[in-house]
């Protein structure tokens, strides 16, 4: 993100941000089913969001992204669902037995830059353009770091 800034910043570009979980659930090619898009969000949890198809064939996000543990999100599925990610790789025994759940295989899970670029087009093409000096990665999760200087913040009151 660092660096994508000082390049829009330097060369008075446009600057635009595609978060992860678009760019897989673009890449996957799944139509008229729910799709779930999972990373690995390692602590035994899944950064995961739901996608379905507009009528042109292309995937909306329908929640916002969240970082659940793989049982919990396994038992608010209540349709068919394909997963797809680094997430559904890891967690694979978790969703073995769920009749409900089909796993893209792992070829596809991957995003991969001509979707990021065309996902930035659409939003570069609609204004949806992020200011440089304020832009910041979208966190689902709470860093490490933040979590660290919290507890020591605590630790002295």
């Amino acid at each position: 993100m660092a660096a994508a800034k000082s390049i829009a910043m330097a060369t008075n570009s446009s600057l635009v941000g595609i978060p992860t979980l678009d760019a897989l659930a673009y890449c996957t090619g799944v139509r008229n089913r729910l799709l779930c898009c999972l990373l690995d969000a390692r602590k035994k949890q899944v950064y995961a969001g739901f996608y379905r198809t507009d009528d042109n064939g292309r995937p909306v996000r329908i929640s916002d992204p969240v970082v659940v543990n793989p049982e919990k999100l396994l038992a608010g599925i209540d349709e068919p669902v394909m997963l797809v990610g680094s997430g559904a790789r890891v967690y694979r025994d978790c969703f073995r037995d769920c009749q409900q759940i089909e796993i893209v295989q792992d070829y596809i899970t991957m995003p991969r830059a001509m979707y990021v670029g065309l996902l930035a087009g659409e939003k570069l093409e609609k204004g949806e353009i992020l200011d440089p000096l304020t832009a910041a990665p979208m966190y689902v999760r709470t860093s490490e770091a933040e979590v660290n200087l919290k507890r020591k913040q605590l630790e002295k009151t």
